[in-house]
């Protein structure tokens, strides 16, 4: 290339240089004043990468239409739902309440047998006594041997049990059934008839039994 050429190509990139450096000083003032007007938010979005876009089917769900376990039976609206395992309602059935006791089993009806005699024993007062007796080996066997069927034989003449005869109206001497239940007194029967019956063995034997099975079952 000839000297001429190259003081021509010299000529036209200073003349370009010079074009670039004066488009280059007009810009960046722009540039600078749009910056200094965009909002913190617009400057932050502006620096970060750009993320991609999310699909436009994609929804996010909030608390309330997050999937409920369905139930067999619809609660009303604005009432607490409490679900109870099966195992803690059992144990809640057997729980007993604070200061509560389980009932005490009521104890079975016993039936005192009283004869009462004095000081002086005829042959008939100790017939009444021995045919009494007979009645209760014969039917009352099992009670008797349990507790629930007692035999005394009471002196009325002795000063400690002068109250017998108020207690149950004594004009003479006789069997008296008593039935207490829970340790207590509920009824009682006088048998004067042992009198009546005392030479007929086994209508004695007959109405005695019928007479202390009747109280021992609560018939009146």
């Amino acid at each position: 290339m000839t000297r001429k050429t190259w003081i021509l190509l010299a000529l036209l990139a200073f003349v370009l240089a010079s074009l670039g450096k004066v488009a280059v000083t007009h810009w960046l003032p722009r540039q600078d004043a749009a910056t200094e007007s965009a909002t913190p938010t617009e400057q932050l979005a502006a620096a970060q990468p750009s993320l991609p876009a999310v699909a436009a089917s994609a929804t996010l769900e909030t608390p309330s239409e997050v999937a409920r376990p369905a139930t067999s039976a619809a609660v009303p609206a604005g009432k607490p739902t409490t679900i109870v395992a099966p195992q803690a309602v059992q144990a809640q059935s057997l729980e007993l309440q604070p200061g509560t006791t389980p009932a005490a089993t009521p104890d079975p009806a016993r039936i005192i047998v009283y004869y009462f005699h004095g000081a002086v024993r005829c042959k008939t007062c100790r017939t009444i006594e021995d045919t009494a007796r007979e009645a209760l080996d014969e039917s009352f066997r099992r009670e008797t041997a349990s507790g629930q069927v007692e035999w005394r034989l009471v002196n009325v003449d002795d000063p400690k049990h002068e109250h017998f005869v108020e207690d149950y109206q004594l004009t003479m001497r006789s069997i008296v059934l008593s039935r207490l239940e829970n340790g207590r007194e509920t009824s009682w029967r006088r048998l004067d008839w042992v009198w009546e019956l005392v030479k007929d063995h086994d209508a004695f034997l007959l109405q005695f039994q019928k007479e202390l099975r009747g109280l021992l079952e609560g018939r009146s």
